[in-house]
């Protein structure tokens, strides 16, 4: 179950009023001008701490822990319509499993796309619902992000994501704390081959990734957001490239 009954009674209009704002927070949240949707082809102006170096426990993972030449491909701002089913057939064309940053809002629009990418064994992660300016919101508006996002995706899959990665690589106290406040670890990324970026062609996607690629890496691409027809020319070589020079492919939790 998604949310558990409680016994308590009402203690006078306090109560009443309470349970009325949270009745709507989800509708205040989507409709605060902190909390708009950001034009992904926008994030450079945003993107302020991406790189940042996090110490002690609550450290973003940016690589993953196995022994060979494994990887982790990850895809963010989906599902989409159009690109989301080709990057599917693409990877059930190489037999690779990679992790998936979903963003509520559109998981909501198009629920069977994310049942297809649970059905074939990707991991799901969370991106937030809004895709919104986290670095101008409070902890708690963030939490409420990141818990309305968990909600759809496990209503609509009976699973519910383990890892979080911030809209834009934002990493501030204030997202930190949201993310330990909602159960999550925050997964990054190490390597960056700028598939967003309109009008970079696959060429330039393909060298980043063959350039900087490595055992552990976790490598970000985007299914959503913009220049997906470029991202998906490039992987399809880049596939086939990494496969012969012997790695592996494996989700973020897997072991």
């Amino acid at each position: 179950m998604l949310f558990r009954n409680t016994s308590r009674r009402p203690l006078g209009s306090l109560y009443l009023t309470a349970v009325a704002f949270m009745a709507v927070a989800p509708t205040f949240l989507s409709h605060h001008p902190l909390a708009r949707m950001v034009d992904p082809n926008d994030r450079q102006s945003w993107n302020i701490s991406a790189n940042s170096s996090i110490p002690g426990q609550n450290a973003p993972i940016r690589t993953v822990q196995h022994s060979g030449q494994c990887i982790a491909l990850t895809f963010d701002d989906g599902p989409h319509p159009i690109y989301t089913p080709q990057l599917l057939y693409i990877l059930r064309k190489h037999r690779v499993r990679a992790t998936f940053f979903l963003t509520g809002i559109h998981c909501e629009k198009h629920p069977s796309i994310v049942k297809r990418i649970a059905a074939e064994g990707h991991e799901l992660g969370n991106h937030g619902y809004l895709h919104a300016r986290l670095d101008k919101m409070s902890p708690d508006s963030v939490a409420a992000d990141i818990r309305r996002a968990d909600q759809v995706i496990a209503r609509i899959t009976g699973i519910w994501p383990h890892y979080f990665r911030p809209a834009g690589g934002v990493l501030t106290p204030t997202v930190l704390q949201a993310a330990a406040q909602t159960g999550h670890p925050i997964a990054m990324w190490s390597v960056d081959p700028r598939d967003w970026v309109v009008g970079r062609d696959a060429t330039a996607i393909t060298a980043v990734v063959k350039d900087t690629v490595g055992p552990g890496r976790i490598v970000l691409f985007h299914d959503g957001g913009g220049n997906q027809p470029r991202m998906l020319e490039a992987l399809d070589s880049l596939l086939d490239f990494l496969k012969k020079q012997g790695y592996q492919f494996v989700t973020l939790s897997e072991e």
